[in-house]
C-alpha cells in the first residue's frame, strides 16, 4: 500500500522525507556539532526550504535527466553521463536556491544575500563535489524514479548538517568593511566583507 502510494505521488512522498530529514539534521546540527541550544525557528526555517524548494528541485531535475537520458534501466555509462551533468548544471542551482530561499525566510536583505552566495557558494560547491558524485550514481544508476527523491533524503542527512552548519556560520573577510547586522529567527550572524562590496 505504501509503496504504491510513494510510485503514485513521487513529489508528495520526496518532501514528506525531506521535510522529515532536514528537521531531524537541523536539530542534530545545532545540538551536536555547534553545540547550543536548538532555535526552532531555524529548524522551521530548514524544514520549509527543504520541503518546498529542495525536493522539488530534484524531482524537476529528475524529470527532467529521464527527458534527455531515458526513464528506464540505465547503464553505468549513462549513470555517470548524469551524474556529470547533475554536479556541473544542476548542483550550483540547488545550492544557489537554498542559499537565496533561507535568507529571505530569515529576512536578509538582497544585499546580504548576494554576498553570502559570493562567498559560501564556491566552498560548498567543492565540498558537494566531494560527497554527492558517488551518492548520485547509486541513485541514477539502481534506484527506481518513484524513490529518487526519498533515497537522496535519506542519505542527504549528513550533508544537510553540513548545509545547516554552513548557513549559520559567520562570513569572515579579514579586510574592513561593513558589518552584516544580526537577523531575526537566526543565531547571531556577524559578517565583515570588504570595502569593495559595500
Amino acid at each position: 500500500m505504501i509503496r504504491l502510494w510513494m510510485m503514485k505521488y513521487p513529489l508528495i512522498t520526496g518532501m514528506v522525507s525531506y521535510g522529515g530529514v532536514w528537521t531531524a539534521s537541523s536539530i542534530t546540527q545545532q545540538k551536536f556539532i555547534s553545540k547550543h541550544e536548538v532555535d526552532f525557528v531555524a529548524v522551521r526555517r530548514n524544514t520549509t526550504v527543504a520541503v518546498f524548494v529542495i525536493a522539488p528541485l530534484l524531482h524537476g531535475w529528475y524529470k527532467l535527466a529521464a527527458l534527455w537520458f531515458g526513464k528506464g534501466k540505465r547503464t553505468w555509462r549513462t549513470s555517470l553521463k548524469i551524474v556529470v551533468a547533475e554536479q556541473l548544471l544542476f548542483g550550483p542551482v540547488i545550492l544557489t536556491s537554498f542559499f537565496l530561499s533561507s535568507g529571505l525566510l530569515m529576512g536578509e536583505s538582497v544585499d546580504n544575500i548576494k554576498k553570502e552566495i559570493k562567498y559560501k557558494l564556491p566552498s560548498t560547491y567543492m565540498t558537494s563535489c566531494m560527497f554527492f558524485p558517488l551518492v548520485n550514481f547509486i541513485n541514477h544508476l539502481f534506484i527506481p524514479f518513484h524513490f529518487k527523491i526519498t533515497y537522496q533524503a535519506t542519505v542527504s542527512f549528513i550533508w544537510s548538517n553540513f548545509l545547516c552548519f554552513v548557513k549559520e556560520k559567520r562570513l569572515t573577510e579579514p579586510a574592513g568593511g561593513d558589518e552584516i547586522a544580526n537577523l531575526p529567527g537566526s543565531q547571531p550572524i556577524t559578517a565583515r566583507v570588504s570595502n569593495q562590496d559595500s
